[in-house]
Protein backbone atom coordinates (compact mmCIF):
# COMPACT_ATOMS: atom_id res chain seq x y z
CA UNK A 1 0.00 0.00 0.00
CA UNK A 2 2.82 2.84 1.13
CA UNK A 3 4.21 2.37 -2.83
CA UNK A 4 0.74 3.60 -4.22
CA UNK A 5 0.89 6.40 -2.34
CA UNK A 6 4.26 7.11 -3.27
CA UNK A 7 3.22 6.86 -6.49
CA UNK A 8 -0.05 9.15 -6.31
CA UNK A 9 2.39 11.64 -4.44
CA UNK A 10 4.86 11.52 -7.80
CA UNK A 11 1.81 12.11 -10.17
CA UNK A 12 0.47 15.27 -8.34
CA UNK A 13 4.08 16.62 -8.47
CA UNK A 14 4.45 15.92 -12.08
CA UNK A 15 1.10 17.70 -13.03
CA UNK A 16 2.09 20.60 -10.85
CA UNK A 17 5.34 20.84 -12.33
CA UNK A 18 3.58 20.83 -15.59
CA UNK A 19 0.84 23.09 -14.48
CA UNK A 20 3.83 25.59 -13.34
CA UNK A 21 5.72 25.42 -16.89
CA UNK A 22 2.54 26.06 -18.89
CA UNK A 23 1.14 28.81 -16.72
CA UNK A 24 4.75 30.39 -16.92
CA UNK A 25 4.84 30.20 -20.50
CA UNK A 26 1.62 31.89 -21.17
CA UNK A 27 1.45 34.20 -18.61
CA UNK A 28 5.02 35.65 -17.89
CA UNK A 29 7.76 35.74 -20.77
CA UNK A 30 10.48 35.55 -17.46
CA UNK A 31 13.30 37.76 -17.04
CA UNK A 32 14.23 40.27 -20.27
CA UNK A 33 17.63 40.03 -20.68
CA UNK A 34 18.31 43.84 -20.72
CA UNK A 35 16.87 43.50 -17.03
CA UNK A 36 19.91 41.76 -16.10
CA UNK A 37 21.82 44.69 -16.87
CA UNK A 38 20.00 47.16 -14.79
CA UNK A 39 22.47 48.98 -12.66
CA UNK A 40 23.07 47.28 -9.40
CA UNK A 41 24.84 49.77 -7.60
CA UNK A 42 24.23 53.58 -6.73
CA UNK A 43 25.56 55.49 -9.01
CA UNK A 44 26.79 59.29 -8.69
CA UNK A 45 24.82 61.63 -9.10
CA UNK A 46 27.02 63.77 -11.12
CA UNK A 47 26.97 60.61 -13.55
CA UNK A 48 23.18 60.93 -13.77
CA UNK A 49 22.89 64.75 -14.15
CA UNK A 50 22.01 66.04 -17.37
CA UNK A 51 20.86 65.96 -20.73
CA UNK A 52 19.43 62.69 -22.02
CA UNK A 53 18.49 61.45 -26.04
CA UNK A 54 17.26 58.94 -27.81
CA UNK A 55 19.74 56.41 -27.97
CA UNK A 56 18.70 55.72 -31.82
CA UNK A 57 18.63 60.55 -32.03
CA UNK A 58 20.43 63.04 -32.25
CA UNK A 59 20.70 66.03 -29.69
CA UNK A 60 18.57 69.06 -31.62
CA UNK A 61 15.54 69.13 -33.87
CA UNK A 62 14.48 66.64 -35.81
CA UNK A 63 13.69 66.78 -39.13
CA UNK A 64 10.03 68.52 -38.94
CA UNK A 65 11.51 71.35 -37.00
CA UNK A 66 9.99 70.21 -33.57
CA UNK A 67 12.65 69.08 -30.48
CA UNK A 68 13.63 65.31 -30.47
CA UNK A 69 12.75 63.20 -27.37
CA UNK A 70 15.08 63.97 -24.12
CA UNK A 71 15.16 64.11 -20.96
CA UNK A 72 17.07 66.62 -18.91
CA UNK A 73 17.93 65.95 -15.03
CA UNK A 74 18.99 68.79 -13.52
CA UNK A 75 21.38 69.15 -10.39
CA UNK A 76 18.70 71.02 -8.37
CA UNK A 77 16.63 67.98 -8.54
CA UNK A 78 14.43 69.57 -11.30
CA UNK A 79 13.62 67.82 -14.48
CA UNK A 80 12.45 68.58 -17.83
CA UNK A 81 10.88 65.76 -20.84
CA UNK A 82 10.17 66.42 -24.52
CA UNK A 83 8.10 63.58 -25.90
CA UNK A 84 8.70 60.81 -23.10
CA UNK A 85 7.50 57.89 -24.18
CA UNK A 86 4.38 56.65 -21.87
CA UNK A 87 0.78 55.35 -21.72
CA UNK A 88 -1.55 57.66 -23.82
CA UNK A 89 -3.98 57.35 -21.31
CA UNK A 90 -1.56 58.93 -18.98
CA UNK A 91 -2.97 62.79 -18.18
CA UNK A 92 -1.28 65.01 -20.43
CA UNK A 93 -0.16 63.03 -23.28
CA UNK A 94 -0.64 62.76 -26.98
CA UNK A 95 -2.47 60.04 -28.69
CA UNK A 96 0.95 58.66 -29.43
CA UNK A 97 1.50 58.41 -25.83
CA UNK A 98 4.20 60.94 -25.68
CA UNK A 99 4.23 63.44 -22.83
CA UNK A 100 6.36 66.79 -22.52
CA UNK A 101 6.67 68.33 -18.87
CA UNK A 102 8.45 68.95 -15.73
CA UNK A 103 9.10 68.36 -12.12
CA UNK A 104 11.82 66.48 -9.69
CA UNK A 105 13.10 63.62 -9.67
CA UNK A 106 15.23 61.08 -7.59
CA UNK A 107 17.25 58.17 -7.91
CA UNK A 108 16.00 54.80 -5.40
CA UNK A 109 16.01 51.39 -5.14
CA UNK A 110 13.72 48.91 -6.64
CA UNK A 111 14.00 45.23 -4.79
CA UNK A 112 12.65 42.94 -7.04
CA UNK A 113 14.51 39.82 -6.84
CA UNK A 114 17.59 41.60 -6.23
CA UNK A 115 18.55 45.56 -5.78
CA UNK A 116 18.56 47.78 -9.27
CA UNK A 117 18.63 51.48 -9.34
CA UNK A 118 15.93 53.43 -10.78
CA UNK A 119 15.10 57.33 -11.42
CA UNK A 120 11.56 58.46 -10.03
CA UNK A 121 10.48 61.22 -12.15
CA UNK A 122 7.54 63.40 -10.51
CA UNK A 123 5.05 65.55 -12.65
CA UNK A 124 4.02 68.47 -11.98
CA UNK A 125 0.53 66.99 -12.56
CA UNK A 126 1.38 64.49 -9.77
CA UNK A 127 1.88 61.96 -11.92
CA UNK A 128 5.23 59.81 -11.43
CA UNK A 129 7.12 57.65 -14.09
CA UNK A 130 9.79 55.47 -13.19
CA UNK A 131 12.71 54.58 -15.50
CA UNK A 132 15.75 52.33 -14.86
CA UNK A 133 19.27 52.63 -15.37
CA UNK A 134 21.33 50.30 -17.39
CA UNK A 135 24.88 49.15 -17.34
CA UNK A 136 27.22 48.71 -14.03
CA UNK A 137 29.35 51.74 -14.87
CA UNK A 138 28.79 54.87 -16.46
CA UNK A 139 28.13 55.62 -19.15
CA UNK A 140 24.46 54.45 -17.78
CA UNK A 141 21.74 54.25 -20.08
CA UNK A 142 17.86 54.84 -19.35
CA UNK A 143 15.54 52.02 -20.05
CA UNK A 144 11.94 52.65 -20.34
CA UNK A 145 9.33 49.99 -20.34
CA UNK A 146 7.04 50.74 -23.46
CA UNK A 147 4.16 48.70 -22.31
CA UNK A 148 4.10 45.64 -21.14
CA UNK A 149 7.40 45.34 -19.74
CA UNK A 150 7.06 41.38 -20.71
CA UNK A 151 6.87 42.45 -24.02
CA UNK A 152 10.43 43.00 -24.42
CA UNK A 153 9.72 46.54 -26.13
CA UNK A 154 11.47 49.40 -24.07
CA UNK A 155 13.08 52.93 -25.33
CA UNK A 156 16.65 53.84 -24.24
CA UNK A 157 18.10 57.27 -23.56
CA UNK A 158 21.96 58.09 -23.69
CA UNK A 159 23.44 61.15 -21.56
CA UNK A 160 25.31 63.67 -23.97
CA UNK A 161 25.74 66.62 -22.03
Amino acid sequence: MPASGSFGLLKAAVFFTVLFIIFSAVCCHGIDSAELDFTRNEPAKADVVGKWVSATGRLGQGASGTPEREIDLREDGSFSVVDFPTSPNVPGASAKGLLTGSGVWHLDKDLDGYTVWIINLDFANHHRETVHLRRQKPPYLIHIFIGDPDSGQAALFARVL
